[in-house]
């Protein structure tokens, strides 16, 4: 297979194409349309408050949700 793999790396403020899969490092929901999206969530509970915030955002958006602890 002679598929290209391409990251696009935006910061925010700045618009993007709808992507298959965003992996969102921002402290906001990934904005646009895509079909998955990954999120690194901390470790320490404290720092959790805002993954927590995107999580049901994105439940309200009518994503369906897996948690995988790694």
């Amino acid at each position: 297979d002679d598929a290209l793999t391409a990251v696009l790396i935006a910061p925010p403020g700045v618009e993007t194409a709808d992507r298959t899969l965003v992996v969102n490092l921002r402290d906001e929901c990934a904005p646009g349309t895509f079909e998955r999206v990954l999120e690194v969530v901390a470790a320490d509970s404290a720092e959790r408050d805002g993954s927590r915030v995107r999580w049901s955002e994105y439940k309200a958006r009518g994503l369906e949700l897996t948690k995988h602890d790694m």
